[in-house]
């Protein structure tokens, strides 16, 4: 961020996030969403791997930090051809989209 001098709350407001979102990301508490990952490339000019990376690139204690599989994943969404991409990216929207939505129905009752 301070390579193309952008703050927290600049970042949180290009990607319409909260500012605690940002931090929570910067923090390794939370890893964003595909979306946002998407987005982050384009203003940081990288990969998805590169963000998923861990800062200092020494093994992280258990449960922080992106996982290995996490951390494939992104490598080989990286590598994958624009057009697949688009399908995964798809898929995973609408698989986000049928997994909130029977949590909605289970507000209203």
């Amino acid at each position: 961020m301070a390579q193309y001098h952008i703050n927290q709350k600049e970042l949180a407001a290009r990607l319409n996030a909260s500012e605690s979102s940002v931090s929570n990301w910067l923090n390794e508490i939370n890893v964003p969403r595909t979306g946002v990952l998407r987005k982050l490339t384009d203003i940081f000019n990288c990969k998805v791997s590169d963000l998923l990376e861990s800062k200092t690139k020494s093994p992280s204690p258990e449960g922080s930090g992106p996982s290995a599989e996490a951390q494939e994943t992104a490598m080989l969404f990286d590598r994958a051809e624009p057009w697949v991409r688009q399908q995964v990216l798809s898929l995973l929207r609408a698989a986000e989209s049928a997994h909130a939505a029977p949590d909605a129905d289970h507000k209203d009752k």
